[in-house]
This record gives C-alpha cells, structure tokens and sequence, in this order.
C-alpha cells in the first residue's frame, strides 16, 4: 500500500536564505542617494560659513576705517574735503588723508584675499547758511565676496 506523503499536494516551497539582488541594489541606490544629500548639505554649509566669515572681516574693516576717520577730527578733515558738496574719496597714505575726486582703488585685506574697499566723505550743509548744522556724510564700502556687487556698507554724519 502506497502513501502520499502529508504535503504531496502543495507546491513545493524553497527556503528563503537571505536577501535578493534586486532588494541589495535598491538598498544601495537609497543609501546613495542620502550620502550625495548629505555630502551636498555638508558643501553647502562650508560654503555659507566662509561667506559669513568674510562679511564679519569685512564689516570690521569698515568699522576700522570709520573709527581712523573720526580720530582724525572734524576740523583736520572738513580742511581737507571741499564745501562743493560733491562725493570725494578717503585714502589713507603713510598716516595722513588725502582727498581725490576719483575712486583710488584701495583694497582691504579680507582673510587672505584682496577686495575692494572705497571710502567718501561729502559735505553737507543741512540748514543752508549757518556752519551750525553742517557735517560729513561718511561712507565706507569693503567687498567680501569675489565678482559679486554686494559690499558691506557702512555710513555715518561726522560733525563737530
């Protein structure tokens, strides 16, 4: 007499060892795809610190200069700057000021980089007569960034 076995009728089933290699590559692709996003985030991040670094030195710089200008005293410099209330530029050569029409094209040491940094002074006579109200607009301009238009701007009225 003959017997089938208690399983005969069912399909035979294989056991199931491990992982598959389809399920191993979409593994793979996910943790890829977070490590680019990660590696691009980290970037990005360095990226942002240097620029504020640089804009930290930059407004440091400008504060500098401003505060060299109103060591100076208001009557050495309103000697120097003409009452045509026109725009004229600041340099400092040697310890002294020098005034010119024309950008001098001074440059500020910003973390090892050069950049562009402009400072003016213009007079101003807000009352239109009397010396009692007249005063210094003073601007100081430093770039921090290569090739990008986006100074750090510092202003302030100087007067006696």
């Amino acid at each position: 007499m003959r017997t089938n076995p208690p399983d005969a009728w069912e399909p035979a089933r294989r056991p199931r060892a491990g992982a598959t290699l389809v399920e191993v590559m979409i593994a793979c692709v996910i943790l890829l795809v977070m490590a680019v996003g990660g590696a691009a985030y980290l970037y990005q991040s360095g990226a942002i610190l240097v620029t504020q670094r640089n804009k930290r030195v930059a407004l440091e710089t400008g504060n500098t200069r401003l505060e060299e200008i109103r060591a100076t005293g208001y009557t050495a410099l309103t000697a120097l700057v003409p009452t045509d209330y026109a725009v004229h530029y600041l340099r400092k050569v040697g310890g002294a000021w020098q005034v010119s029409s024309g950008n001098p094209g001074e440059t500020a040491d910003i973390n090892g980089a050069s950049r562009p940094m402009t400072t003016t002074a213009q007079y101003l006579d807000l009352d239109g007569g009397t010396v009692t109200y007249d005063c210094l607009a003073l601007t100081v301009s430093v770039s921090y960034r290569p090739g990008i238009a986006d100074p750090v701007t510092l202003r302030s009225l100087y007067a006696p």
